[in-house]
């Protein structure tokens, strides 16, 4: 008999009543007891969290508003499921407990990438970033543009209000 693996949950909104709701609820539901974590003020920075790698035996969900899924499946690690809050709790139940395998996922931001977004997030400009990181501003540069061609921005403008919606 094999034993699921523990499941953590993290809750990525504002809104109470959903933390709530979904704690209570899928505490229930899962055959394993879950792990709850409520990022109940949504940022970059709270997500950078989430770059720790977990035990081998733990599962890491998050869900968040419905809008916001598309940029966290870049932003967060391959191992996080990313599931909107609007789902029906059968189907939100269904995708948490599908395979890791049935779970597909686009292209993911490398660290660096993270980083350089991290920082445009919090105003720091491309000369600022690179003296910090000890690169130059032309891979910086590189970086940015390869952000924003995976999280298909356009402009500028784009990328900052992808990157902002979390602040």
């Amino acid at each position: 008999m094999t034993t699921q693996p523990r499941t953590l949950i993290y809750i990525f909104s504002e809104n109470y009543y959903l933390w709530v709701g979904i704690r209570i609820s899928l505490s229930w539901l899962l055959p394993s007891r879950p792990l709850f974590t409520w990022i109940s003020t949504p940022s970059l920075s709270a997500l950078d969290g989430l770059g720790k790698q977990p035990g081998k035996d733990l599962r890491r969900v998050l869900i968040a508003e419905a809008d916001q899924v598309e940029t966290l499946k870049l932003l967060v690690p391959k191992d996080v499921r990313v599931l909107p809050d609007n789902q029906p709790l059968t189907e939100l139940l269904a995708q948490i407990n599908a395979p890791v395998e049935n779970q597909r996922r686009g292209t993911h931001l490398t660290r660096s990438e993270w980083q350089v977004c991290l920082s445009i997030s919090r105003g720091v400009t491309a000369q600022e970033m690179a003296r910090k990181l000890n690169k130059s501003p032309k891979t910086i540069n590189g970086h940015k543009r390869n952000a924003m061609q995976k999280m298909r921005c356009h402009s500028n403008a784009d990328l900052w209000s992808r990157i902002t919606q979390f602040v």
